[in-house]
């Protein structure tokens, strides 16, 4: 029996039909069969198609709709390669309905969007922390997304171009749109380029140094009460109010400027300029 998303389908709406019997297979092999591999067939199929997606994910979704759909999403994520990037546009979707809704995030034990991100959706629908935070960074950046232009870049990409066009904290709406004309205007030095091209493109243009875009890792040894007292200070929400973001790496960061300044301050009484520490601020 169809449940969930699948009876929000329409007769008005023409969907592509699901041929490809090797998709099929691909997902009967994940544990995805029945209606809900044809579902998943069918949707990223249409992904380019806006009409579609807002009618299988509508923005009145009910709880028991969005229980189906994003775990149904989730696992396809997980277990069907194919789908690991066409999915995403819909997750996020999803994500954002539901840290919109009040209702829904009431109904599931959330109080604010990191419960949601850090504790109810993994246990809930067994999606990763790093997946969940990398397509809610993503989706505050570009709200206005099109699946076309994500399934086209993808999401990576256009992170690395929303990382090098930031948008200010407490920007107005004027400021907001120069970001979003000016992310826009980026969008072809992406075409046939990989990550690492992209970089050196924004790099080579002045748009931002490399040394900013480039990801790294910092690994530090410690003991279990010092990684709770980490987590509980990551997770707070007058952290992220005084960050602007609840981006974990944005907030090392601001607390070690905020950190160096003050012990700079008990030092010599100077302030140290945080622009001259971290460039790409």
């Amino acid at each position: 029996m169809a449940t969930g998303i699948q009876r929000l389908k329409r007769d008005d709406v023409e969907l592509v039909p699901m041929t490809d019997k090797t998709e099929l297979a691909a997902l009967n092999a994940a544990g995805i069969t029945g209606e809900d591999a044809e579902f998943l067939c069918d949707i990223i199929k249409n992904v380019d198609n806006k009409e579609v997606i807002d009618m299988k994910i509508p923005e009145d979704i009910t709880l028991e709709q969005f229980d189906y759909g994003f775990k149904l999403l989730s696992t396809a994520h997980d277990k069907w390669y194919y789908a690991k990037e066409l999915t995403k546009p819909m997750i996020a979707r999803m994500m954002t309905i539901m840290l919109n809704r009040p209702d829904l995030m009431m109904a599931i034990g959330c109080e604010n969007h990191t419960q949601f991100l850090n504790h109810v959706a993994p246990k809930r629908y067994g999606v990763s922390r790093s997946l969940l935070w990398g397509i809610y960074q993503f989706s505050k950046q570009w709200e206005d997304f099109n699946p076309s232009i994500i399934n086209t870049i993808g999401i990576d990409k256009l992170s690395l171009i929303s990382r090098a066009v930031p948008l200010p904290k407490k920007a107005d709406e004027s400021v907001r749109q120069a970001v979003i004309k000016k992310r826009r205007e980026l969008l072809p030095i992406t075409e046939g380029a990989t990550y690492r091209q992209i970089v050196d493109k924004l790099d080579a243009a002045g748009v931002a140094p490399k040394t900013f875009l480039l990801p790294s890792i910092i690994k530090i040894k410690t003991d279990v009460e010092t990684v709770k007292l980490w987590d509980s200070f990551v997770n707070n929400k007058d952290v992220h109010e005084r960050c602007g973001t609840s981006d974990p790496s944005v907030i090392f960061g601001y607390a070690i400027q905020e950190c160096f300044s003050v012990w700079a301050l008990k030092a010599d009484n100077t302030v140290i300029d945080y622009e001259s520490i971290n460039p790409g601020e």
